[in-house]
C-alpha cells in the first residue's frame, strides 16, 4: 500500500467493526466484497482473479453515482466442490457454510441453474442466505449482471415487479398512459 492510499484504507477499517453507519449522505460508502472463486473438485474451472478484479471495478463504475465504493474484503476464497460449481441453488446450505459476515458475499461458479432446467439464469441474489451468485462466464464478460445482482442485495426489486406473469398489454388493459402537461410545461 502506497502512502496516498492510508487515508482512504483507514476509512475502509470502521466499516468492519461498527458496520454501515454513515451520517452524512454525501459522504462515500465503503461496502466490502467477499468474492468465493469456486471450481469443481479437482479444482479445475476457477475464474482467474484478473477477471474478478476487472468485475469489481465496473461495479464500482455502476454504482458510481450512488457513493457507494466496493472493495475487496479479504483476498479470493477458493472453493473446490462440484456441486457448487455446477449447481449452486441446489447447494444452498454449502454456499451458506462459507459465507464471510460483515461483507457482500459473491460466488463466482460455472452455471447457476441445476441441468434441465430451460432457461440460462446469468446470476441470481439469494435472499434467504444472502449471497450472490454469477456465472463466471458474465464476469469475465463484464456485463451488468453483478451490479444487477448487487442491486437486488440492497433490496431493489424488478421495474416490471408485479407483474411477471401477467405483462401489460394494450388489448387487455386498454391505452392507460397518459401525457400530461405540468403547470410549467414539463
Amino acid at each position: 500500500v502506497h502512502a496516498h492510499h492510508m487515508d482512504e484504507m483507514e476509512k475502509l477499517y470502521p466499516n468492519d467493526l461498527t458496520g454501515i453507519q454513515n451520517t452524512d449522505r454525501n459522504a462515500a460508502m465503503h461496502i466490502p466484497v467477499q468474492f468465493h472463486l469456486v471450481a469443481n473438485d479437482a479444482g479445475v474451472g476457477r475464474i482467474p482473479p484478473a477477471f474478478v478484479l476487472k468485475q469489481l471495478c465496473k461495479l464500482n463504475e455502476d454504482f458510481a453515482g450512488t457513493n457507494m465504493r466496493f472493495y475487496l474484503h479479504n483476498n479470493f476464497l477458493h472453493v473446490n466442490n462440484s456441486g457448487v460449481y455446477s449447481e449452486p441453488q441446489s447447494n444452498d446450505n454449502s454456499l451458506r457454510s462459507r459465507k464471510v459476515a460483515k461483507a457482500v458475499n459473491i460466488f463466482i461458479t460455472d452455471k447457476a441453474t441445476p441441468q434441465g432446467d430451460l432457461g440460462t439464469i446469468l446470476g441470481y441474489y439469494n435472499p434467504g442466505g444472502d449471497y450472490v451468485v454469477l456465472i463466471k462466464s458474465e464476469a469475465i464478460g463484464l456485463t451488468n449482471t453483478l451490479s444487477h445482482e448487487v442491486g437486488h442485495f440492497f433490496s431493489l426489486r424488478h421495474t416490471f415487479n408485479g407483474w411477471e406473469n401477467d405483462p401489460w398489454s394494450a388489448a387487455k388493459y386498454g391505452d392507460t398512459i397518459q401525457s400530461r402537461l405540468t403547470s410549467s410545461g414539463a
